[in-house]
């Protein structure tokens, strides 16, 4: 019970950056921070900030229901598996478009011209971020 609990919360936090399947999201902050090391290595960190509601996602909208839709098992409770999926595509396309707007981001400040490495990434509730080291 409590890894139902505990994936549904991450199903949340994930859905307040990637429950939409336009391009744009719904940005309130965006941060691109470069910095250059005593060594001459080139790192930038670059984050996306959006507002959640209390619930956890983005604006109002329904919630999951009483066991109808996809992936709703007895009491209106999603499936592990069915959580563990979607938790797990979510993260991907938020991913992929955290990784397009930072390229844009790098191109427009013409940083990291033969490309980039990522050093760290964090998904939380609200917040997207990468940091990174030019090739």
């Amino acid at each position: 019970m409590k890894m139902v609990i505990s994936l549904s919360a991450a199903l949340f936090l994930l859905s307040a950056c990637a429950s939409n399947t336009n391009s744009s999201l719904p940005v309130s902050e965006e941060n691109f921070v470069t910095h250059v090391t005593e060594s001459g290595a080139k790192q930038f960190s670059y984050s996306l900030k959006f507002e959640v509601n209390e619930r956890g996602g983005r604006g109002s909208g329904k919630g999951m229901g009483r066991g109808q839709g996809r992936g709703m098992g007895r009491g209106g409770m999603p499936n592990k598996q069915d959580l563990q999926e979607r938790i797990a595509e979510r993260k991907a396309k938020a991913e992929e478009r955290l990784m397009a707007r930072l390229e844009d981001k790098l191109a427009e400040n013409q940083y990291c011209a033969n490309g980039f490495d990522i050093i760290d990434q964090y998904f939380g509730r609200g917040v997207m971020q990468v940091k990174g080291e030019c090739n």
